[in-house]
C-alpha cells in the first residue's frame, strides 16, 4: 500500500473562545498551517480572538466551513456532544482540550476520525501564553490521526506525548493540585497580608524560592514550617488567629498542616 502523503498545511477551525481557545488559536495563526475560523456563542470573545489571528468569526456552528482538516473544541467538557450535533457534515478530524473527559464523548456522537488534543498548562484570556516545550497530550482514534496530530503539536512547538485516558485523568487530577490549589492558597496569602495592612511584595521572594527548590527535584525534600518541625506552640497560635478571621480557613489550616505530617512521617 502507498504511503499517504503528509498534508503540509493543515487548515484548522478552533470552536470556543475562552482562556485555552484564545493562546491556541495565536499559536496556530502563527505556525505553518492555516487557521481557518473561530466560533463561539460568545461573540465578542469570538471577534477579539478573530481580529488577533486573522481568522474568520463564525457565529453560528453550523455554518463552520465543511473543509477543514481539524476541527479543535475548546469547549466546556458537558458542551462537547453538543458542539458534535451542530458541526455541518465534513470529513475532517474532530478533537476535544479536556483533560478529564474520554475519547468516547466524540466517538460516540460521529463517525468521523477524532482525538484528544489537550495542553498541560494554564491559560488565561487575553495573556498570550507559549507553547514552547508545553506537554501536549493526544490519543486518537487511529494511527494516521495520531500522525497529524502530532505534527500540528509540533507546528506550534509543543512538546506532543501520546497519553490514554486513564493517565490523562490522573495528570490532570496532579495538575488542579499543583495549579489551582496552589493559586488559590497563593491567594489567600494575599488575602491575610493585605487585610492586615502588609504590602503582598514581601511575599514575593518567598514565593520564588519555594517554586524554585518544588522544580529541583521532590517538593516533599524541601517542605518547612511549624508543621513539619512540629511546633505545636506556633500551630496553636496560628489556629487562635485563624479562629478570629474565618473558621473555613482556620479548618484548612489544620488539615493542610496534618496533611504535611503525615507525608513526611
Amino acid at each position: 500500500m502507498q504511503a499517504q502523503t503528509p498534508i503540509l498545511q493543515l487548515n484548522v477551525v478552533v470552536i470556543g473562545s475562552g482562556n485555552l481557545a484564545y493562546s491556541l488559536a495565536y499559536a496556530i495563526s502563527r505556525s505553518n498551517n492555516k487557521l481557518l475560523e473561530i466560533s463561539s456563542r460568545n461573540q465578542a470573545n469570538s471577534q477579539q480572538i478573530a481580529t488577533l489571528t486573522g481568522a474568520k468569526f463564525v457565529s453560528k456552528i453550523e455554518d463552520i466551513t465543511p473543509n477543514a482538516h481539524i476541527y479543535i473544541l475548546a469547549v466546556p467538557d458537558g458542551a462537547i456532544s453538543e458542539v458534535i450535533k451542530q458541526l455541518p457534515k465534513n470529513k475532517g478530524i474532530i478533537v476535544h482540550t479536556s483533560g478529564s473527559t474520554p475519547i468516547d464523548a466524540i466517538s460516540n456522537h460521529s463517525q468521523n476520525s477524532c482525538g484528544i488534543f489537550y495542553p498541560f498548562q494554564t491559560f488565561t484570556f487575553g495573556r498570550i501564553v507559549p507553547f514552547t516545550g508545553i506537554p501536549l497530550c493526544i490519543e486518537a482514534s487511529s494511527d494516521e490521526t495520531k500522525n497529524t496530530l502530532f505534527a500540528l503539536a509540533n507546528s506550534i512547538e509543543a512538546n506532543p506525548i501520546e497519553m490514554d485516558t486513564e493517565m490523562r485523568k490522573w495528570l490532570h487530577l496532579s495538575g488542579v493540585f499543583a495549579c489551582n490549589f496552589v493559586n488559590h492558597i497563593l491567594a489567600l496569602s494575599h488575602l491575610l497580608a493585605t487585610e492586615n495592612e502588609i504590602d503582598p511584595a514581601l511575599l514575593k521572594p518567598l514565593i520564588l524560592e519555594t517554586v524554585q527548590k518544588a522544580l529541583e527535584g521532590n517538593p516533599a525534600d524541601y517542605q518547612t514550617g511549624p508543621a513539619i518541625r512540629g511546633d505545636s506552640e506556633t500551630l496553636k497560635r496560628h489556629y487562635v488567629m485563624l479562629s478570629q478571621v474565618d473558621e473555613e480557613l482556620r479548618d484548612l489550616y489544620i488539615l493542610l498542616s496534618s496533611s504535611i505530617e503525615r507525608l513526611n512521617q
